[in-house]
């Protein structure tokens, strides 16, 4: 009965371990580029410069696709005048930016300025900085919340690992608990 116990309470930690990353990762990616990251070189004081980074929506639907900076590493980021970064008028902080609807197989471009203040004087020459320029996209088009979503996702074969992990769970621990008390009463 130990025995029986046990092999059902590995096979339960074991579904569950297979069903927890699969519910993590997409199966279908969304976008051709999710994020990169780039070394910046410090614009003199006064001056921007501008890059453009685009993505491609791969998925057979329409998505919202938005973008953010994250990461920010290096001396051109700090200090009194650090290097901006903006989308038109917008400054880039820790928000994300609205690229709107991009239909499949469309790509989405945005292009970041870089500037450096009038005031900044020689402590950022020739310095550099890395960020990461992160895409997200969201499908659009359900007809319900969450209506399709979870075959993108992975969701449904992971609800069902999970099940019968719980399953398999419940299983070992009830055998485990009618062998002790098996065991106890012929002792007792």
């Amino acid at each position: 009965m130990r025995f029986i116990s046990r092999v059902l309470l590995g096979l339960g930690v074991g579904a569950a371990a297979l069903a927890l990353p699969s519910a993590a990762h997409a199966t279908d990616p969304l976008l051709s580029v999710e994020s990169t990251t780039v070394t910046i070189q410090s614009p003199a004081p006064g001056e921007t410069w501008s890059q453009t980074y685009s993505t491609r929506n791969v998925s057979g639907s329409p998505v919202r696709v938005s973008v953010a900076v994250t990461d920010r590493s290096g001396r051109i980021w700090e200090g009194p005048h650090p290097v901006t970064v903006s989308h038109g008028d917008t400054v880039v902080g820790e928000g994300s930016i609205d690229l709107g609807s991009v239909d499949s197989g469309d790509s989405a471009r945005v292009t970041l300025d870089f500037a450096q203040s009038h005031d900044a004087g020689n402590e950022y020459a020739r310095h550099s900085g890395d960020l990461t320029v992160v895409f997200t996209a969201v499908a659009e088009g359900a007809s319900e919340p969450g209506d399709g979503d979870l075959a993108r996702t992975g969701g449904t074969i992971a609800t069902a690992a999970i099940g019968v992990a719980v399953v398999l769970l419940a299983g070992g621990v009830l055998v485990l608990a009618f062998s002790r008390r098996r065991s106890e009463a012929r002792r007792g």
